[in-house]
Order: C-alpha cells, then structure tokens, then sequence
C-alpha cells in the first residue's frame, strides 16, 4: 500500500510540513521505478520541495528522476533505478519511503493528501520492481495536512497527569475518603 507519513498532521500557518511517500510492506518486492501524481489543495499549501529517497542506487550508479507540476494543486514524481541489483540499497520487507514533500502552509484550513492518476494516464500511478515488472495492484491510503490560524498548542502529559492527580485528591479528601494526617 502507498501511504503518507504522517497520515495526518497540523502546522501553524506560515510554518512548513513535510509528508514521506512509503511503499508499506513491498511484499518481497524490490522498487525499480514509480511514477505517481500526489494532490493537494494549492490554496492551502505550496510546494516547495521534493527529496528523492537514497533507495535507488549509489551516487555513481543513481537513477533518473523527475517532477513536474502538471496542474495546480498537483505534483507528477517520478524515478527510475539504473542499477540492476538494488539490494544494497532495499530489503524488500520494510517499509521503504520512495520520497518526501515539503509544503508551505499558506492559508488556513484542512488540505487532504491523494494519489491520482500519473502523466500516463494511469489511475493512482504506478511502481515497477528492478526488473521492470509492474507490480500491482496497490492499495492507495490517504492523509491531510491541517493549517492552523493560531499556534498549535500541545499540552505536556507530566503536567496533565499532576492535575488530573491533584484534583483526584481534592475530591477524595472532600468527601472524607483521606483523612489528614495527624
């Protein structure tokens, strides 16, 4: 299944968000290629990088990769493995990031991540193993990337469980369950 990670996340408005792409659980499968189209809502976010995974090759070796934006709120990521063997570089059992966006949260509101169909024509792209094989079908996940208008505030567990703490013995010794010492 391709999925996003984080599936879902929060950032304040101004700040940036960076999803991976995975491949979770390639089944024994070594990726050789992909060609996926990911969608966003452009009002809420703008593109401002892709991070290609190390997964495909050595840096002499390499690969042929390639981004194109064919519509707005659309990012096409392709790459294709030179090298013949890519089990130095993938186990073909864990989970393996194929790349990585980084967006600038620029409006308020709730973006939601999607895989659509590639240049190609292909309904939710597609992935190749090193031998040029197409392997499918793959499931699709989806995400969503949420701006907030004001600071995100997370509360510390330490401090929660101090008050949740305190209040439980407020509580107890109102009712006369805890005497006091003495």
């Amino acid at each position: 299944m391709l999925s996003f990670s984080p599936p879902e996340q929060t950032v304040e408005l101004g700040q940036q968000a960076t999803v991976g792409i995975y491949l979770r659980d390639p089944a024994g499968s070594r990726i050789g290629a992909f060609d996926f189209n990911v969608e966003y809502d452009a009002t809420l976010l703008s593109l401002q990088s892709v991070a290609f995974s190390d997964g495909f090759g050595s840096a002499t070796l390499g690969s042929f990769q390639d981004v194109q934006i064919p519509a707005i709120g659309q990012v096409n990521v392709a790459e294709l493995a030179f090298a013949f063997d890519l089990s130095p570089f993938q186990d073909s059992v864990s989970d393996f990031l194929l790349f990585s966006l980084t967006f600038d949260a620029i409006s308020a509101g709730v973006s939601p991540l999607s895989f659509s169909e590639n240049i190609l024509g292909v309904a939710g792209g597609y992935l190749m193993d090193e031998f040029g094989l197409p392997i499918g079908p793959v499931g699709l996940g989806g995400g969503y990337i949420t701006v907030a208008d004001r600071p995100v505030t997370v509360s510390e567990p330490g401090s929660l469980l101090l008050v949740i703490a305190g209040l439980v013995g407020l509580l107890r010794r109102r009712k006369g369950l805890l005497t006091p010492p003495g």
